[in-house]
C-alpha cells in the first residue's frame, strides 16, 4: 500500500485560515483540491484526524465511492472552505456512495458555510456525519428570491424508484442566522428528481433557519424519519408529503423564546410549524400526492407568537389522506393541536387537490397543554377519531371530527388496544408497503430509542449512544490502519478494490 495522495502540510496562518473558523493558528490544516480526492469509481479515501481545507467543490460521478474520517468520532476530522458559501461534495450519478465518520464546519462570520449533495440511482449512505459553526442568511435582490445553494446540509436524490439512501447519525446543532422564507436552506432536503426512499434515523435537527429543518413535501418519493430529534427549528421542522413517507418514534420541539437566546434573529422570524404534511410543487408527479404516517411521535409546541404556527401537526389541503396514531402533543399556544384543511385549500400557490382517499385517520392521540387553541380543527374532508384523549384546560375544543368510539375522553386516559379500524387505514396504510427497505439497500446498523420519555429533553440519549457506537467503530478502524500501514501522521490512504 502506497501513500499516493501527496498532500501539503502548513502553519493555518500561512494558508491565511480566517479566525472565524475558530480554529487555533498554529493548527495543521490540510489543503485538499479537487484532484487530491480521487472521485474514481471504486476507491475508498480515508482521512485521519485533522483540519482539511477544501477551496473548490468536489464534483462528479462515481460508483462503489466511500470517503470516510478515521477518528474516533466525527468531530477529529473536520472540513472546511475558504471563499464563498458552497457545497463541499457534489456528486451528480452513481451508486452505492459513502461519506462517513467526519464534521463539516461553516466557521462563525456566515461566509464559509457548507453543504453535501448526493444524486444517485440507490445504495447512499451518509453515516455519522456532524454539521457545526454558524448557518447564514442568503442573498435577496429584493425583487425575488437568490439561493446561493450553499447551506443544504444534506441533499440528497435517490433517482430511481427502488433505490434507497440511508442517512444514520446526523447531528446539526449549531445555531443559524435567521431570516425569512427563503433566505436560509434547509438541514435535509429533497426536490421532484427523489423517487425512491430515504431513510434518516437516529439524527439530530436543531435550530434551522427560514426554509426549516426539512424541505422534503416535492418530491416523487419518499423521506422517513425514525428516532430523530428536531428542535426550535423555525418554518416547518419537518414538512413532508405522499404515502410513502413517515415520522416515527421523533420528538419535535418549538420553543421560540428559548431559540431567540441561540440564534441571530431577523424581525420577520418567529413561525414555527413542526410538522406539516403537504404535496404543492410545480413539478408534475410530485403534487396531488395523499397518504403518509405519523406515530410513536412527541410534539411540543411552546412559546411561539400567536399566529405564527400552524399546530402541532397541520395537514395542508394540498395533501390527501393520512394517520396519525400513539402521538403525545403539547399545546401551548392559540393554535389547533391537529389542523386539518379542506382538500384544494394551501397556503402555498403551486397546489392541486390531492388524490384520494382524502380522509385522515387518528388514533390514541393524547392532547394537552396551556393553549387556548383547539384539540382539533378540522374542515371539508372525512376526520375519524378514536381513543383520544384530551387536558387543556383553556382550550382543547373538537371541531370537524368524527368519533368511531364514544368520543374525546377528558377526565381520564384510556387508549383503544384492540382498535376497529375503518377501511379508510387500510387504505392509507397499504401505501406504506411495496416499498425498499433500508435492510434491502445499504444495512447501516442503527438503534432504536425506547419510549417516548426517553427523548422528551430532544438530545442525551441520541448523543450517547451514538457516541458508544462510534467509540467501537472508531476503536476497530484505528486496529485495520496499525495493521495494514505505517505511513506518516497527515497521509491520507486511498484504498481501491
Amino acid at each position: 500500500m502506497q501513500d499516493d495522495l501527496d498532500v501539503t502540510v502548513h502553519p493555518a496562518r500561512n494558508l491565511n485560515v480566517d479566525q472565524s473558523h475558530d480554529l487555533d493558528p498554529d493548527d495543521l490544516i490540510y489543503r485538499l483540491q479537487a484532484d487530491d480526492i480521487d472521485l474514481t469509481s471504486g476507491t475508498t479515501v480515508e482521512l485521519p484526524p485533522g483540519t482539511y481545507t477544501i477551496p473548490t467543490t468536489l464534483q462528479g460521478s462515481v460508483d462503489n465511492w466511500t470517503l470516510r474520517g478515521t477518528g474516533d468520532s466525527p468531530q477529529d476530522v473536520r472540513l472546511i472552505t475558504r471563499g464563498q458559501n458552497k457545497r463541499l461534495i457534489e456528486i451528480h450519478g452513481g451508486s452505492n456512495i459513502r461519506v462517513e465518520n467526519l464534521t463539516i464546519h461553516n466557521g462563525t462570520d456566515g461566509e464559509h458555510a457548507v453543504g453535501i449533495r448526493i444524486d444517485g440511482t440507490g445504495g447512499i449512505l451518509t453515516k455519522d456525519i456532524h454539521h457545526t459553526g454558524l448557518s447564514p442568511r442568503e442573498g435577496n435582490t429584493g425583487n425575488h428570491e437568490q439561493f446561493n445553494r450553499q447551506e443544504n446540509s444534506l441533499y440528497i436524490t435517490v433517482s430511481q424508484s427502488d433505490g434507497v439512501a440511508i442517512t444514520d447519525g446526523f447531528v446539526k446543532k449549531s445555531p443559524t442566522e435567521v431570516s425569512g422564507h427563503a433566505e436560509n436552506d434547509p438541514i435535509f432536503t429533497a426536490y421532484a428528481s427523489h423517487r425512491g426512499i430515504w431513510y434518516v434515523r437516529n439524527s439530530v435537527a436543531m435550530h434551522a433557519g427560514g426554509d426549516g429543518a426539512t424541505y422534503a413535501s416535492r418530491t416523487r418519493g419518499g423521506i422517513r424519519f425514525t428516532n430523530c430529534v428536531f428542535k426550535n427549528n423555525y418554518a416547518s421542522s419537518i414538512r413532508l408529503g405522499g404515502g410513502q413517507s413517515w415520522v416515527r418514534n421523533c420528538t419535535v420541539i418549538c420553543d421560540h423564546q428559548q431559540a431567540t437566546g441561540i440564534d441571530l434573529l431577523s424581525p420577520t422570524a418567529t413561525h414555527m410549524s413542526p410538522i406539516v404534511w403537504e404535496a404543492g410543487g410545480v413539478y408534475e408527479g410530485a403534487r396531488s400526492r395523499t397518504g403518509g404516517l405519523i406515530e410513536n411521535t412527541r410534539v411540543e409546541l411552546r412559546s411561539v407568537p400567536a399566529g405564527q404556527t400552524r399546530g402541532c401537526i397541520g395537514i395542508d389541503g394540498s395533501s390527501g389522506g393520512i394517520i396519525v396514531r400513539n402521538c403525545q402533543l403539547i399545546n401551548s399556544t392559540d393554535s389547533p393541536s391537529v389542523a386539518v384543511d379542506a382538500p384544494g385549500s394551501s397556503f402555498m400557490n403551486d397546489y392541486q387537490i390531492p388524490a384520494e382517499p382524502h380522509g385522515v385517520y387518528l388514533e390514541n392521540l393524547q392532547l394537552s397543554g396551556d393553549g387556548t387553541g383547539p384539540a382539533i380543527a378540522a374542515s371539508g374532508r372525512q376526520v375519524l377519531a378514536q381513543g383520544i384523549c384530551i387536558s387543556m384546560p383553556n382550550g382543547g375544543a373538537v371541531r370537524g371530527a368524527r368519533f368511531l368510539d364514544s368520543g374525546p375522553q377528558r377526565s381520564s386516559c384510556s387508549f383503544v388496544s384492540t382498535p376497529d379500524r375503518p377501511a379508510l387505514y387500510q387504505q392509507l396504510l397499504s401505501l406504506q408497503q411495496g416499498v425498499p427497505t433500508a435492510g434491502q439497500g445499504i444495512g447501516a446498523t442503527g438503534f432504536e430509542i425506547p419510549g417516548l420519555s426517553n427523548l422528551i429533553d430532544g438530545i442525551s440519549t441520541v448523543v450517547i449512544m451514538a457516541a458508544t457506537l462510534l467509540l467501537v467503530f472508531g476503536l476497530l478502524i484505528i486496529g485495520f490502519i496499525v495493521l495494514i500501514s505505517a505511513g506518516g501522521i497527515f497521509a491520507v490512504k486511498r484504498l481501491v478494490s
